[in-house]
C-alpha cells in the first residue's frame, strides 16, 4: 500500500507582505549625530596626526578619546562613572551578581539546621 503524502499547511507566513505592509516611497529621515559622535570626529584627525600614534590601532584611539570625553564640557554626563555591565558567564547569558549570592533568609535557614 503506498504512503499518503503529508497534508500541506495552508497558513501564510507572518511576513510584512502577508500583513499588508508596503514600503513607503519617502526616505527615512536621518537623525542628528550624538554629542559623542561629534566629539570623536573632531578629535580623531588630531589623534591620527600625532606621530606617536602612527603605529597604534583604532581601538587605542577610541580608548584615549573616550578618556578625554569623560570630563569634557561637551559631555552631557560629565564626571559620572561609566555604567556597570553585567558579568558574562563562560557558558551562557550574562549573570547578575545579585542573583548568584544566596539571600539572607536562605543563609539563616541553612545555618539553623
Amino acid at each position: 500500500m503506498p504512503k499518503a503524502a503529508p497534508a500541506k499547511s495552508v497558513a501564510k507566513s507572518a511576513s510584512k507582505s502577508s500583513k499588508g505592509f508596503q514600503k513607503e516611497d519617502k526616505p527615512k529621515e536621518k537623525r542628528a549625530p550624538s554629542a559623542w559622535n561629534v566629539y570623536y570626529t573632531e578629535h580623531l584627525p588630531a589623534w591620527k596626526a600625532n606621530p606617536a600614534n602612527a603605529d597604534k590601532k583604532i581601538h587605542a584611539a577610541m580608548a584615549e578619546i573616550a578618556g578625554l570625553w569623560r570630563n569634557d564640557p561637551a559631555n552631557p554626563k560629565r564626571g559620572q562613572a561609566p555604567r556597570k555591565r553585567a558579568k558574562k558567564s563562560a557558558d551562557g547569558p550574562p549573570v547578575d551578581a545579585s542573583s548568584s549570592a544566596p539571600s539572607s533568609s536562605q543563609s539563616i535557614a541553612d545555618s539553623d539546621d
